[in-house]
């Protein structure tokens, strides 16, 4: 008899100290909320990056035809 119910005990412990279906859903959303976090400072990054490629450009394009007006 002990032979049974020392590994049911022991199973019992140990399935009853895991992370309960509610813990499970937070950290999964956590980590989908930090994917998503991370993807929209990309997008932010890649715009930032877009728009001073475009500032850049129209300075240069600016430069060029005043340097041609002057000639």
């Amino acid at each position: 008899m002990k032979k049974i119910i020392i590994p049911a005990l022991l199973l019992a412990f140990f399935t009853a100290c895991g992370p309960s279906a509610e813990e499970q859903a937070a950290k999964e959303q956590a980590e989908q909320d930090s994917i998503e976090n991370a993807q929209a400072a990309m997008r932010a990054a890649e715009q930032e990056a877009l728009r001073r490629a475009e500032a850049e450009s129209a300075m240069q394009e600016a430069e060029a035809d005043s340097n041609t007006a002057k000639q």
